[in-house]
This record gives C-alpha cells, sequence and structure tokens, in this order.
C-alpha cells in the first residue's frame, strides 16, 4: 500500500448537502446560517443525537418530525460514482478515511445502515464521537495521528466547503476543494494518484 492518505468530507462529497438545504426550502440564506448553527453545531459535537435534534426542531420550528425526516431523505442523493472510484481505483492501494461533522444516529437514520461508510473506509472519524467539528485544528489532528506510525508521506483532504481546507497545511495536509467529480478526478491524475 502506497504512503498516501486521502481523507473525504461526506456531506457535499460524497452525497448531497442536507441540512443548509433543507433550511433553505423554508428560510432565507441569513436565517439558514444563523438556524443551522443553532441546532446543528451542538449536535454536530455529540451532545444529542439525531431523535433529540428532531425533537428540537419540531419544538422549536413547528415543523412535525416525520415530514422532517422524509424531507431530509429526499434531499440525500448519494454520489455513487464517487464512492465507485474510491472502491475501484483508491480502496486497498492507498489510506483512505472520512472526515465528517455528523450527528450521532444520522447515518443509520438516512441511510438505514449505521455501518454504511465503515465499509467503504479504512477509518471513519466522525465529529460527534470527539466532541469535535471541522475547522477545528484538533479534529484533522486525530485522524492525522490515527495513521502516524504508517509512514505516511502525503495527505490529502477533500472537502466541498473553503473554511474546512484553511489552516491544515501545517499538519501535512494538502486541501482539495472538491467541486464536481470530474475535477477531482482530473486533480487525482495530476498528482499521479490515477495513472487512467
Amino acid at each position: 500500500m502506497e504512503n498516501t492518505l486521502i481523507i473525504f468530507d461526506c456531506f457535499g462529497v460524497l452525497c448531497t448537502e442536507i441540512s443548509p438545504r433543507w433550511f433553505r426550502l423554508r428560510y432565507d440564506e441569513e436565517e439558514t446560517v444563523r438556524l443551522k448553527a443553532e441546532y446543528y453545531n451542538s449536535a454536530d459535537m455529540g451532545y444529542y443525537n439525531v431523535y433529540e435534534l428532531l425533537e428540537r426542531l419540531e419544538k422549536g420550528l413547528g415543523i412535525p418530525k416525520e415530514t422532517i425526516v422524509q424531507e431530509w431523505k429526499d434531499l440525500l442523493t448519494l454520489n455513487t460514482e464517487l464512492i465507485d472510484f474510491i472502491n475501484t481505483k483508491l480502496k486497498g492501494k492507498y489510506h483512505i478515511a472520512l472526515l465528517t461533522n455528523v450527528i450521532k444516529d444520522y447515518v443509520e437514520l438516512l441511510y438505514g445502515d449505521k455501518d454504511f461508510f465503515k465499509k467503504i473506509f479504512d477509518k471513519t472519524f466522525n465529529s460527534w464521537e470527539y466532541h469535535l467539528r471541522k475547522p477545528m485544528h484538533e479534529f484533522y489532528e486525530i485522524c492525522v495521528n490515527a495513521y502516524k506510525d504508517m509512514g505516511i508521506e502525503k495527505i490529502y483532504f477533500i472537502d466541498d466547503s473553503d473554511k474546512n481546507l484553511v489552516g491544515i497545511d501545517d499538519l501535512g495536509i494538502t486541501p482539495i476543494k472538491y467541486m464536481d467529480n470530474a475535477s477531482l478526478f482530473n486533480k487525482f491524475k495530476e498528482l499521479g494518484i490515477i495513472k487512467d
């Protein structure tokens, strides 16, 4: 296995972004940003799970939990092309990890399988498990340190959000902004990660 670690974000990369899109169904951009921070930041850090988040959303916004869950599921689209690419081109050749801001039980609720991403990646780093979230420096550091005895020489992190890509170079991480699959695959060719 090559001494390269490739770290992926989840929402906005491996699947569609859900929470901001869901808030935008009813609120303008300013209110979307405010509400996402108010309801999601603590949940991302593991202070409550998705079921308590649903209770809070229903109580605070007056939207039935069943409606919220259905709307979340309607907004969810897996990036199957990228997941297939990871499974066929990267897995087994490179160290691959997932580093994501995610609420406890969210993946199981949406995908019906709490281990969905564990089946793809060598290691998964979920914000709720560490009480940290991107762009907190310590969160990236935990991921990098998990591979410290593996002789890693290059580290790449793919995320769709600029704020999550800033200030991580001191950990030896090269940031890659995710725009779409074609651009990412071209970037991997430029870097020599894939040859064809």
